[in-house]
């Protein structure tokens, strides 16, 4: 892990490659990352508050909120899980710390998160919604979504080396793990008795802290913020340890 340190200028480059070939031939470019998610939020709103007529306060915070942390994460895994296989020609003849691709990906993605942000808090401060000391709350929140996605984005590239019918599975994988996260509905919707089950899932946690901290301006819950802090590093040390065990045998099977 403390190898990455050593290839700092390499990780950098390789995130700007991953950014640009993204965007490339694309008229908009890094527009998209403010474009998409606020597409994806109009149909959610209308869907939601015309047909199933949710009535939530700020919907439109609460959607974009949900989505934006949402695709930082799904994207970054859709990149890294194909990661190691993408790049094998160079795999195959330098050494470097193979984790840097699943790594570079991740980051990648977390600058097109931070540009989005932006259009999330001026949505705020035009709805003139109160913000406040919770804030200070926010860079370990994200902190801790950059652990985990990591975390979870090196097991699933190790996957893929070996197992190829992952990338089909992955778009069920991941809508299964969508629903099971509030974006589009209220925390308050799932019955109180498997409420604590279902915070379990780390990316249901990481989205309402993002919500208690952006639109209800208060602090996380702390036995919470404790339990997803510590799901997040298992993850990173998970998947960190699978990845470096396999990673021998990359080249091969590649």
């Amino acid at each position: 892990m403390l190898e990455l340190f050593r290839y700092g200028e390499l990780l950098k480059n390789l995130v700007i490659k991953d950014l640009k070939l993204t965007y490339k031939n694309s008229f908009l470019g890094f527009f998209w990352s403010l474009l998409s998610p606020l597409l994806r939020t109009l149909i959610f709103y209308v869907v939601f508050t015309k047909i199933f007529r949710i009535g939530i306060e700020h919907y439109v915070i609460y959607l974009l909120s949900g989505i934006l942390a949402w695709m930082f994460f799904a994207n970054s895994l859709n990149f890294a899980t194909t990661s190691i296989v993408s790049n094998s020609a160079l795999i195959k003849k330098v050494y470097f710390p193979r984790e840097i691709y699943p790594v570079s990906s991740t980051f990648a993605q977390l600058i097109n998160f931070a540009l989005a942000m932006v259009v999330l808090f001026l949505w705020v401060i035009f709805s003139k919604i109160d913000m406040g000391l919770p804030l200070i709350y926010l860079p370990l929140i994200i902190v801790l979504q950059l652990i985990l996605t990591v975390g979870v984005g090196l097991i699933f590239a190790t996957i893929y080396v070996f197992v190829r019918d992952l990338g089909h599975l992955l778009e069920l994988i991941l809508m299964a793990w969508m629903y099971a996260s509030p974006i589009f509905y209220n925390l308050d919707m799932v019955p109180e008795r498997f409420r604590q089950i279902y915070l379990l899932n780390p990316m249901a946690a990481l989205i309402t802290f993002y919500r208690d901290i952006i639109l209800y301006n208060r602090h996380p819950g702390l036995k919470l913020l404790g339990i997803t802090s510590l799901t997040s590093l298992i993850t990173l040390v998970i998947g960190w340890l699978i990845f470096n065990h396999y990673s021998k045998r990359f080249a091969e099977e590649i």
